[in-house]
């Protein structure tokens, strides 16, 4: 095998891997993407600049969640995520294609002047979600007023029964001039009883937790069909409270508790519930379109473990734990969903007469279904401040295993592109099946 000399002198032969990239939603993993675009230069100049804005809140504000019953979550007790989630965009009214593998993902919707819902799904087998945004909502629960003026009609085709992760999220806007003097802390969110045509707010619908850190309120179910509100004491309501607890203040919490007994009433009711989604079910899969929504999304990616994309051509980079030599990258954007898997080892032929190899290692990538046509689908690596130091980047190349010559092969695959301000090479192909392996020219090295 032919290595170049600074992988040599590195020790690299052995292997020697990064740490996983923290998950780009929570306070760390925002400053490191913020980081990572800052270094891509122009074109991730803006990125950069909103991530770090986003990083700064994130980190300033702390880690406290509070819960239901007024208690705090301690500092510091923040939920490990899964690096593998997917964060997708929904659009109200069009059906999403959930992955299963019990690959979590979070589906945020338009936003309106006050926040923005989200849908938090994990499952062995997938589902299709469909959200419709109901303007003309029933009236709040007594006691409260609507927080976000429309609910939220929530439909799993195929069911949400027994899935292992399902969430009703609302994320507020601290900066709404529509929440100031809300009492967002004490939020509920309420299921509609379609029997009485009336919001329920009980602990029975599931645990309720106010994010502080986040300005989101969460409310884990063990059935997320149904219609959600959004609502917080009414303020005028507190305000008495507090004052001295006067007659009418009194009177509306004594119909708040009468309004738990609707909670016995919408257990009745489920069966008239469950009718409703299937039928909503069945017009669903008549009648939907799945119209593709564009988006672009990160991934920390990790050897050997399948990483789901998801369908509707939403973008999706996944970034793969590096050595000095640099990190692997793979994108996808397909119509349909798929699941690509990485194993990374010795690379099993030779590079080309009077190439190099830049990283010790090889990369054999699967996917689960075949590439169509029509999707883009790159092997890009993105390279380290050593190797631009140690090499003329512009000869840098991608190769592919000829398993018939047992020799890699750099013409002929795809369209090769090396993107200056992000040290990246990057081979569009129209399929990603097979091992990989970055090269240079013996003559490119300095």
């Amino acid at each position: 095998m032919r290595f170049l000399p600074i992988i040599l002198l590195a020790g690299l032969v052995s292997t020697s891997i990064a740490a996983p990239h923290p998950h780009k939603n929570g306070p760390a993993g925002k400053a490191t993407a913020a980081t990572k675009n800052a270094q891509k230069g122009p074109k991730g100049g803006a990125a950069a600049a909103a991530a770090a804005a986003a990083a700064a809140v994130a980190v300033g504000t702390g880690t406290a969640a509070v819960a239901a019953n007024g208690t705090a979550a301690a500092a510091g007790a923040e939920e490990v995520e899964d690096p593998n989630k997917l964060d997708l965009a929904g659009v109200f009214g069009t059906a999403v294609a959930l992955q299963g593998g019990d690959i979590q993902q979070d589906v945020l919707f338009t936003k309106s002047a006050v926040g923005a819902l989200e849908v938090e799904f994990k499952n062995a087998a997938g589902r299709t979600l469909t959200v419709t945004e109901n303007k003309t909502p029933a009236a709040p629960p007594t006691g409260f007023q609507a927080l976000e003026p429309s609910s939220f009609k929530i439909n799993l085709a195929e069911g949400a029964d027994a899935l292992t992760l399902q969430k009703v999220d609302y994320i507020i806007d601290a900066t709404s001039p529509d929440i100031v003097g809300l009492d967002i802390a004490n939020g509920q969110i309420g299921k509609l009883c379609t029997e009485t045509n009336t919001f329920v707010i009980d602990k029975a619908l599931g645990e309720l937790e106010f994010e502080a850190d986040e300005n989101e309120l969460t409310l884990t179910v063990t059935n997320m069909n149904g219609e959600w509100g959004i609502f917080v004491p009414v303020a005028a309501a507190n305000a008495a409270a507090v004052a001295g607890g006067d007659a009418a203040a009194k009177a509306a919490a004594a119909k708040a508790d009468a309004a738990k007994a609707d909670v016995a009433k919408a257990d009745a009711a489920k069966a008239d519930v469950a009718k409703a989604d299937a039928a909503k079910a069945a017009a669903a899969k008549a009648g939907e379109a799945a119209v593709g929504e564009e988006g672009d999304t990160d991934v920390a990616g990790k050897f050997n473990i399948a990483v789901a994309t998801p369908a509707g051509n939403q973008k999706t980079d996944i970034l793969f734990t590096g050595n000095e030599a640099g990190n692997l990258e793979v994108e996808v954007n397909a119509t349909v969903a798929n699941a690509v898997t990485v194993v990374n080892g010795n690379p099993s032929g030779n590079p080309p007469t009077g190439f190099l190899f830049v990283d010790p290692q090889s990369f054999k990538i699967s996917t689960k279904s075949a590439t169509a046509a029509t999707d883009v689908v790159k092997v890009d690596y993105i390279f380290s401040a050593a190797i631009l130091a140690a090499v003329d980047p512009t000869q840098g190349r991608i190769g592919k295993l000829d398993v018939a010559t047992n020799e890699f092969v750099i013409d002929g695959l795809g369209e090769f592109e090396f993107e200056v301000e992000e040290n990246e090479w990057s081979l569009t192909v129209p399929d990603l099946n097979g091992e990989w392996a970055i090269l240079i020219p013996q003559a490119a090295v300095l």
